[in-house]
């Protein structure tokens, strides 16, 4: 009799376990390896949210393309070799000089001279500007570069330093800029102009401009 109630129980325990494992469709299984011992993962892993992920790694052999979206914060502790060529973008490839002058004559309160025509498919940086404007005694001018971006054109004024007064009583001015100002290839050539409040004597301005070309895609 004792060993048929022991039979049953025992029957009856498996029946109770398996029944409740059954139950579980969806269990939680919870791995716990030590450094030594990771666990190996083969095939893709699919990964939801933006979880954040350091690498620790001493080496990351990179072959081929990466493709970045969006501005993502990178922190990089360790040495990364990349196969490929790395292309960086070198302004002095594509570094130019313009420049143009011309008298403004007797009577005219605005004169202009007109820098060379923006490249087709290029856009012009410039970086420095350098003037120099010869007027009458006593004279105010204005000074101002004109370039046109995305068929928008705008002036940009260009201050002035006092240099001397030539012995024909004529007032020197002198600029030397550091800008970030870009032209177009359209109708709108860049240009040079020069306001005077006094339309009386001749005088002289010239400019010239540095930067470089960049393609516009």
């Amino acid at each position: 009799m004792k060993k048929v109630m022991c039979l049953v129980v025992a029957v009856f325990s498996v029946f109770v376990y398996g029944f409740a494992f059954a139950g579980s469709t969806n269990p939680t299984v919870t791995v716990v390896n030590p450094p030594s011992n990771p666990v190996q993962v083969t095939g893709d892993v699919g990964i939801k949210g933006t979880p954040n992920v350091n690498v620790t790694n001493a080496s990351i052999p990179v072959t081929g393309s990466v493709g970045i979206t969006g501005i993502p914060n990178v922190n990089v502790g360790n040495v990364v070799s990349v196969t490929g060529d790395i292309k960086v973008s070198d302004p002095a490839t594509g570094a130019v000089q313009y420049g143009c002058s011309d008298t403004c004559a007797d009577g005219t309160n605005i004169c202009t001279c007109k820098l060379p025509q923006v490249p087709i498919g290029k856009r012009l940086v410039i970086e420095t500007i350098s003037t120099n404007c010869i007027f009458a005694d006593g004279q105010r001018i204005n000074p101002r570069i004109r370039t046109s971006v995305n068929g928008s054109k705008n002036s940009f004024n260009i201050p002035q330093t006092f240099g001397y007064k030539d012995v024909d009583l004529t007032d020197n001015y002198f600029s030397l800029v550091n800008v970030r100002i870009y032209a177009d290839n359209d109708e709108n050539r860049p240009d040079f102009q020069v306001g005077r409040n006094v339309a009386v004597g001749e005088g002289f301005f010239s400019i010239a401009v540095s930067g470089y070309l960049v393609d516009i895609p």
